[in-house]
């Protein structure tokens, strides 16, 4: 493999600059951007990287404080910390002002707050990337600490608490902490609430947050990268000119470094009752610190046998068994004083029952890796199938990229910045067998996770149910010296390793066309050249008029999916590995499968999924399997935070066909092996077919591909017309609809539908939402406190245009939550009117680049393209006509269709059961 290096000489620039610095960056050879390092005066660790061809630039700044580093009995504070520097500096005191900013010109915006770690980030319009840094830079420079907004922030901090507290993944977490060494950073309540930050005799919360700020902010505790179109110097200046002004902080505090678990602590079971009904077992092992073998990768080297799902792996035993579903492995925790491996293994109810012999499986796995040996061949194949991946990296959204690297500056030696995550240098198997060594029974905590499972204590924070106690040495004597189980084994050398990565000649094709074409069936076919990659991807869908007409036809087809997945797993999860993705999914005219990744091998992959698409025979036992599955996540999607619920409900309302969980459920209980195996004859018997082939391939490939697809799948498959989907047209009128959820906070929906789809008014409701969404959080969130879930969003639904304004609140009734949407939408008619022609202009702008933004990688590309074939614009320019229409939209025709909003609404609105006299307390909308 060649290694593409980008060395660059830095030299000292005024005042800002450090001393000269030469650093090389490794990069992949695919990667086009210029890449430059360096270290300002006040310690700041800085990375800009110049794309000249990018309209979207980012930015991610990460600073080394988090929740572990809470002062004692100010639970959260990093936490507060992080919201309250959106809310105001010096130079830009008024709070939105950098959400609206950004909103405004076509960006989004973030922040979180980890352990160890605050991260903020945003991406732009290119044009605008200066003017956002100024603001953005002044988080770290100047806040304000407005006392007014340190009060109603605590209420927010507290609401997102609040929406939290029903959900199973927080609970446990919770549960967890309070069972590790109390003195690790991560042992304490992170979030925060109006408990842990209200002001206190002698101990004002605005000051603590002022003195944390001034202790922890420091320029040398921060990394930074920055992406834009300018030149490395240019962006380089520009860090310079915005970021020198971080003060440097000299009396940081120690970190902890407590270990995970106390002495005496291990082996454990840890047993926590869920809200919603689930069997998951957790086995974690704590192990030494693994950021200092980046180069050697010892846990990966045991994670990719451990979590290998081929033929002979721990996950296939397991399922043949009827005992678990998914297993998965790798680094849990990990900072620079310790890691943990963790294997999460999703069971069946049997298997929850049996979870002590799961257990014991694992660790014959375990013995089974030690008996055969640390083999080089599988670091070999491991480094190979990375250092593949890297070679052939293509670009994501920029906002994550400059997220993840902010992090790895501080992860990695600079050069290794980006290669870090990849580069398998050094094969050691002493260092792997020393990390076998950690993974024994005495050395484990299992946590066993289940709705209704026996408990004895409750944690403070969630009110999560659970239990710990020792695990019985027996039981850990017993999993040291069972038999290794005969069907477990070390998997094979990996077929799907491709080879073939010479790029095919090159053929001019501005969109994709039919390539074949026949009654039933069409072959879309563009090769594609720009990516550089030698990869491709083919799709197809297949539609048919039995697939979702009924009930009782969508779960059978949906079992029917499921039931190929399981069937092909094993032989897929290695083309996995290797770098092929498999996606086959059910959806409202049939099913489809996706085919991505290196053109080498990809026809060997096809010809297993046509044959097993074709030839499934159902299992009965499998198939009692995913029912229980199935009901379970039917029964726990009630149980979804409120407003997630009011936006299913508001889309099964307009969209037909759609079926709810209780007509679901009612048909899932009944079917048999014999109906379903009756039924995916009926499925594939009839129906029509559209496929596309894009990417590195030639016609005679894509039409090999298709030879593959007709001769293992379609043959004999009758033509039959399947219609798309419809939306509902909501009646003149606003109808309100009442749910009976189980949660403490309210929530409202409200749903304002077009009354038609005209490419006008497409342009029409999608500038109505950019203009309303960030008064709209403003308002409702920042100033009225109402919750932590606030946003207004354009809601089209197969391209009927709709607004879609969302309100979760733990403080607030339906009815009042509705009152105050109403009053916002009737003091906007002014805002609305008060837009100037430039104003008017900078919105268009905005949205249109997000419209055209262009495709960073080839699957953006493929899944425009698949859009409209499954749209019907086979022209490929809906973009296009869509950004034509915006362009033509006028004030005049802004509030025209504003005063229109009225007219067709659906609000949805479910009561917290603290509030729930709420839906009384004012009467609903009439007609």
């Amino acid at each position: 493999m060649v290694l593409f290096c980008v060395t660059t000489l830095l030299v000292s620039v005024g005042a800002a600059a450090s001393d000269s610095v030469v650093s090389k960056i490794i990069k992949s050879p695919n990667d086009k951007r210029s890449y430059l390092a360096f270290e300002l005066e006040n310690g700041l660790k800085a990375l800009v990287i110049s794309d000249p061809d990018t309209d979207r630039s980012a930015a991610s700044m990460d600073v080394g404080v988090g929740s572990g580093d809470d002062p004692e009995g100010r639970q959260g504070l990093a936490h507060f910390l992080e919201h309250m520097l959106f809310l105001g500096t010096q130079k830009y005191p008024k709070a939105g002002e950098y959400q609206s900013y950004v909103s405004e010109h076509s960006g989004t915006h973030n922040a979180f707050t980890a352990m160890d770690r605050t991260n903020y980030f945003f991406d732009i319009d290119s044009t605008y990337l200066e003017p956002t840094l100024d603001r953005f830079s002044r988080f770290f420079i100047e806040p304000l600490f407005t006392p007014e907004y340190v009060q109603r922030e605590k209420h927010a901090v507290h609401s997102e608490y609040q929406s939290k507290l029903k959900e199973d993944g927080r609970r446990g977490f919770a549960a967890f902490k309070q069972i590790i060494n109390p003195e690790h950073p991560m042992a304490g309540f992170s979030v925060g609430s109006l408990e842990t930050l209200e002001d206190r005799p002698g101990s004002n919360i605005r000051d603590e947050l002022i003195q944390f700020y001034k202790q922890h902010y420091s320029a040398d505790n921060m990394s930074l990268v920055v992406l834009g179109s300018q030149s490395p110097e240019e962006l380089k200046q520009l860090v310079e000119t915005k970021f020198s002004a971080i003060p440097r902080q000299s009396n940081q505090p120690e970190k902890k470094a407590a270990p995970l678990f106390e002495p005496g602590k291990l082996p454990a079971v840890l047993k926590i009752d869920s809200i919603k009904e689930l069997h998951q077992l957790s086995l974690t092992f704590p192990v030494p610190a693994i950021r200092p073998h980046y180069e050697k990768k010892p846990l990966r080297y045991i994670s990719a046998l451990l979590g290998h799902e081929g033929p002979g792996s721990l996950l296939e035993q397991l399922k043949q068994q009827g005992l678990a579903k998914s297993l998965s492995a790798g680094a849990g925790l990990s900072n620079q004083h310790g890691a943990t491996l963790a294997v999460q293994i999703g069971l069946t109810p049997e298997g929850f029952q049996r979870y002590q012999e799961v257990v014991d499986m694992t660790f014959q796995y375990l013995r089974l890796i030690r008996k055969s040996g640390v083999q080089s061949w599988i670091f070999d194949e491991e480094k190979l199938i990375s250092d593949t991946a890297f070679r052939f990296k293509e670009n994501g959204r920029k906002i994550y990229y400059v997220t993840h690297l902010a992090s790895n500056l501080k992860r990695y030696p600079l050069e290794e910045v980006i290669r870090g995550d990849y580069l398998y240098k050094t094969y050691d198997p002493q260092l792997i067998n020393s990390y076998l060594d950690y993974l024994t029974p005495e050395n484990l905590l299992i946590e066993l996770t289940a709705k209704g499972i026996p408990t004895n204590k409750t944690d403070p924070w969630y009110q999560t149910p659970y239990s710990f106690e020792s695990l019985d040495q027996n039981l850990v004597k017993s999993w040291k010296r069972s038999e290794i189980d005969p069907g477990l084994r070390i998997p094979e050398p990996n077929p799907f390793l491709a080879s073939d990565f010479e790029l095919r000649k090159a053929i001019p094709s501005p969109m994709p066309e039919v390539l074949k074409s026949r009654p039933g069936y069409r072959l879309w076919f563009k090769q594609e050249q720009q990516f550089q990659t030698p990869k491709a991807d083919f799709y197809f869908s297949f539609r048919s008029p039995v697939a979702n007409d009924t009930a009782r036809h969508h779960v059978l087809t949906s079992l029917f999916v499921r039931l190929v997945n399981d069937r092909l797993n094993s032989f897929t999860y290695p083309a996995n590995v290797a770098g092929f993705k498999t996606h086959i999914y059910d959806h409202i005219r049939g099913f489809s499968v996706r085919l991505s990744g290196y053109r080498d091998k990809q026809s060997l992959l096809l010809i297993r999924i046509a044959e097993t698409l074709k030839s499934l025979q159902v299992d009965p036992q499998r198939l009692a399997i995913f029912q229980t599955d199935l009901i379970r996540q039917l029964e726990n999607s009630r149980k979804e935070k409120p407003y997630t619920l009011a936006l299913d409900k508001i889309y099964r309302k307009v969209l037909k066909p759609q079926w709810s969980p209780d007509e679901q459920l009612q048909e899932l209980k009944t079917i048999t092996a014999q109906e379903l195996q009756r039924f995916a004859s009926e499925l594939l018997s009839a129906g029509e077919v559209e496929a596309l082939a894009h990417g590195d391939l030639l016609p005679e490939d894509a039409l090999a591909l298709s030879d593959t697809l007709e001769s293992h799948l379609l043959k004999g498959v009758e033509n039959a017309k399947v219609e798309e989907g419809q939306v509902i047209l909501l009646p003149e009128r606003v109808d309100v609809v009442d749910l009976d959820i189980e949660h403490n906070d309210s929530a409202i929906s409200t749903y304002i539908q077009s009354a038609d789809k005209t490419l006008k008014s497409r342009a029409q409701y999608a500038l109505l939402a950019k203009i309303l969404s960030p008064p709209f959080y403003n308002q409702l969130r920042t100033e009225k406190q109402l919750g932590y879930i606030v946003f207004a969003t354009s809601m089209p639904i197969l391209e009927h245009p709709g607004l879609a304004l969302v309100v979760q609140s733990p403080s607030a009734t339906p009815n009042q939550l509705q009152q105050h949407i109403g009053d916002f939408m009737d003091n906007s008619l002014t805002l609305i009117s008060s837009v100037s022609e430039q104003q008017l202009e900078d919105y268009k702008q905005s949205l249109l680049v997000e419209l055209l933004k262009k495709d960073q990688k080839l699957s953006d590309r493929t899944n425009r393209y698949w859009r409209e074939i499954d749209r019907g614009y086979l022209q490929f320019n809906s973009r296009e006509q869509l950004a034509d229409a915006i362009r033509e939209v006028s004030i005049t025709d802004l509030v025209s269709a504003y005063q229109s909003l009225s007219d067709r609404q659906l609000i949805v609105r479910s009561a917290g059961q603290s509030l729930s006299s709420g839906l009384k307390q004012l009467p609903a909308p009439q007609s």
